[in-house]
């Protein structure tokens, strides 16, 4: 929503269109303080083994008409075998989170905050294929001043399509606050609530 004054200029996106099946939830509000790093949640992807299967038939995982698949990852697998990168169906994993990251209008020593010293990082980390059929952490930080954000993962049973971490990191002399919405949901346990 754009205000000008006490009229709404424009309107870019609604809340409610946001939805998911949510197992648990986790509110957050924190204050981060000069060079503190918060780590948001880790879905700690970087810890799952490839499971190598014959004739494309990873264990556990829903296949055939209608079902969500996931491609073989390279061909380095026991015996030449398709590797595939499985979540735990039982546990739950962070798939939503809305982010506002705001600063602190005085800085350590009560001085004005200026807006070229809004200085946090924000660090999303996710899986991808090395080039040898091993997927390893791929990391990416940017810059962001005043903040707000939606980051969605799909309701899958692939690894290599969750963000595993996210991270904030403040850069300046003055405080932070985050606060925001993780979602966390279980991945796909049958045919019939599965992502297509």
């Amino acid at each position: 929503m754009v205000f000008n004054q006490a009229q709404t200029d424009a309107a870019y996106c609604a809340l409610q269109n946001f939805i998911y099946p949510v197992d648990t939830q986790n509110q957050i509000n924190f204050e981060v303080c000069a060079g503190e790093t918060l780590q948001l949640f880790d879905n700690v992807l970087d810890e799952i083994l490839p499971t190598y299967q014959p004739a494309n038939t990873p264990v556990n995982y829903p296949l055939g008409n209608g079902t969500e698949y996931i491609e073989p990852i390279g061909s380095g697998g026991v015996s030449s075998l398709p590797a595939y990168y499985l979540l735990t169906s039982t546990k739950n994993y962070a798939r939503g989170i809305l982010l506002y990251v705001t600063y602190s209008s005085t800085d350590a020593d009560g001085n004005d905050t200026l807006v070229e010293d809004t200085n946090c990082t924000i660090t999303i980390t996710c899986m991808k294929d090395d080039g040898s059929g091993n997927y390893v952490e791929q990391v990416n930080t940017m810059p962001l001043d005043s903040f707000f954000a939606h980051f969605s993962n799909p309701l899958t049973m692939s690894a290599v399509k969750l963000i595993n971490r996210i991270e904030l990191t403040n850069n300046t002399r003055s405080c932070a606050t985050v606060t925001g919405l993780i979602v966390y949901t279980k991945s796909n346990i049958s045919v019939s609530d599965c992502a297509c």
